[in-house]
């Protein structure tokens, strides 16, 4: 048979759930108004969009809404559309003439209005993006946008191209980049950037405002869109700032001065392990039963102040101390710090130890600069004092010593009080065993 389960537990368990029954007819109370303010806030945003009040920011001209924005082939048959002179843009040549003026090339507007550009001019293996023919010239556009330029490609160009009546070569690209295939060629080559393009396209519309409108002007215009939107202007750096400019300068300097971090480093490291000594010293001054441990291994030294009390019936080790830490991956006379380390082997013990101290600290009104970690219920960096400190080692030497003593003044009490009532600690092996100091965590 099953044994009962008695009335006094059944009696709790009601009353429990009755208290969480509560709780969460507390919780899911607002629910209700939030549904009814979220209904309201839809109700009154579908108003608006019926009003045609709430619009979707988004592109508006035709390529980067049909996602040919950055189509190579299609920014060249609009370029060559819009270069032609005699087109129902109306522009005329003005936009042809940019593209003369960045080759160099001075002809009267009679014959630029005779000019003939094509698109996809083949010669041999390579295309000529653009050509435009006119009375003593013969301007080669080749154009990227996104793709990489195919291997010799603009040298290949230039040797199918280059014996044409007056040859001019231009590379259109976003950046108004020089090419990097056109090898011995290079300087046939002029960077031409969109950028450009796009200001004289604005320019040109503007100069024709007086037209009427029509379905080839709404054309330009919206192209001119898509030039804003796929090549924005960007804002050019005028001038550094005075602390980049004082870098620059000083550069040199700056990098063989911050090198010097390395020797503070070890400077502050070997001043730190020279307190053996004074720590060593100070120790009898605190307890006839007090002594110092250093553990000097690994990253993480310390000096560990213990009560010979503390370190259990087998000497193993102490549960707790107080102790002084530095960090040698970031060591610096300013890191180091004291307070109560715990020898937190994860055992339950152990945990309960480190807890009931780091209650007893709070208890006890102390300052937690640094606040708790795993290993220390307290924890305060030791900051040097006084105006050039640096030049006073020694006196910070005997700050580090007067601290100590109010270290252990304050906090010895609080490991004797928690000691006390976790008498039955297991004392497990640690690095503050002094016979061998054994490896650990921090």
């Amino acid at each position: 048979m099953h044994e009962r389960t008695p009335a006094a537990v059944v009696t709790s368990w009601v009353a429990q759930l009755a208290e969480m029954s509560g709780s969460w007819d507390d919780l899911v109370a607002p629910v209700g108004a939030w549904r009814s303010k979220a209904s309201a806030l839809i109700a009154e945003q579908h108003r608006i969009t019926a009003a045609g009040h709430w619009r979707t920011a988004g592109p508006v001209d035709l390529l980067t809404i049909a996602g040919r924005g950055r189509r190579e082939t299609i920014h060249c048959a609009i370029l060559a559309w819009l270069f032609r002179p005699n087109e129902s843009h109306g522009l005329e040549g003005r936009m042809l003439q940019v593209l003369l003026q960045a080759v160099g090339i001075d002809v009267p507007a009679a014959d630029v209005a005779t000019a003939l550009v094509r698109t996809e001019e083949t010669r041999g293996a390579r295309r000529a993006d653009i050509y435009v023919s006119l009375p003593g010239y013969t301007v080669i556009v080749e154009a990227k946008v996104d793709a990489p330029e195919s291997p010799n490609q603009c040298l290949d160009t230039f040797r199918l191209f280059g014996d044409d009546e007056g040859a001019r070569f231009v590379f259109l690209n976003p950046a108004g980049r020089p090419p990097d295939t056109a090898g011995e060629a290079i300087q046939a080559f002029k960077p031409l950037s969109f950028h450009v393009l796009r200001d004289a396209l604005a320019s040109a519309l503007n100069d024709t405002n007086d037209l009427p409108p029509g379905a080839a002007r709404a054309t330009a215009a919206s192209y001119l869109d898509t030039l804003k939107l796929q090549f924005p202007r960007r804002r050019a750096m005028t001038e550094l700032s005075e602390k980049v400019c004082f870098f620059l300068e000083h550069q040199r300097h700056i990098e063989e001065w911050a090198a010097l971090k390395v020797d503070a480093q070890a400077a502050a490291d070997a001043f730190f392990r020279e307190l053996a000594g004074p720590f060593s010293e100070l120790a009898p001054t605190l307890g006839a039963d007090v002594r110092v441990y250093p553990y000097l291994e690994g990253n993480h030294p310390k000096f560990f102040f213990i009560r010979e009390g503390w370190l259990g019936p087998e000497r193993k080790g102490a549960p707790a101390c107080v102790a002084f830490e530095w960090n040698r991956k970031h060591v610096a006379f300013d890191t180091a710090f004291s307070g109560i380390w715990t020898n937190n082997t994860g055992k339950p013990d152990y945990v309960a130890l480190h807890a009931s101290l780091s209650r007893a600290v709070v208890d006890a009104g102390l300052r937690k600069s640094n606040g708790p970690s795993s290993w220390w219920p307290i924890q305060t960096y030791e900051r040097p004092t006084g105006a050039e400190w640096w030049k006073h080692l020694p006196a910070f030497r005997d700050q580090l010593v007067e601290t100590m003593r109010l270290r252990w003044t304050t906090l010895a009490p609080l490991i004797d009080q928690e000691l006390a009532l976790c008498a039955d600690i297991e004392t497990a092996p640690s690095r503050v065993n002094p016979a061998e100091p054994s490896v650990g965590a921090n």
